[in-house]
């Protein structure tokens, strides 16, 4: 496997971590880097995060070593019935998240750094009790050359 996907794989593992017996508010349920169709997602997978991997650009070249930028949509998927249930049980996940973010140790030996950005897109789809942000984000990782 690439260090591009054994650091997605790493993030998968991360967010499944977000729980309450960890030290978080809110519980994540069901973690993907799948496309999902939010409007068919089960109430038990919620609240539910997919992670959209939106490619790599390399930043940087050593003597040894490639060092990229990984740019990833972040996804959160919450249950709700009005706008006010969005504003607390998303607002919980995004502190999740930022704060997954600022422990970035789990994504592995290559992974220097791991920012979250403010949420861009935020929808609610009260006929289907569901409500979505995106998140931009980043992983900056580094490759040694010579290795895939």
């Amino acid at each position: 496997m690439s260090t591009r996907n054994d650091i997605m794989d790493s993030l998968v593992t991360a967010f499944e971590g977000i729980t309450i017996d960890n030290g978080y508010d809110i519980e994540v349920r069901c973690v993907s880097k799948y496309p999902r169709n939010i409007l068919t997602v089960r109430d038990n997978d919620v609240p539910l995060v997919v992670l959209y991997d939106q490619g790599e650009e390399q930043v940087l070249e050593d003597s040894s070593y490639y060092r990229y930028r990984l740019s990833i949509e972040v996804h959160l998927v919450v249950v709700t019935s009005t706008e006010e249930t969005l504003d607390n049980d998303a607002l919980e996940l995004i502190g999740a998240v930022r704060k997954l973010a600022d422990s970035s140790q789990s994504l592995g030996d290559n992974a220097l750094r791991f920012r979250v950005g403010d949420a861009t897109t935020v929808a609610y789809d009260t006929e289907h009790g569901r409500a979505w942000c995106v998140l931009d984000a980043e992983i900056l990782y580094v490759r040694q050359k010579g290795v895939a």
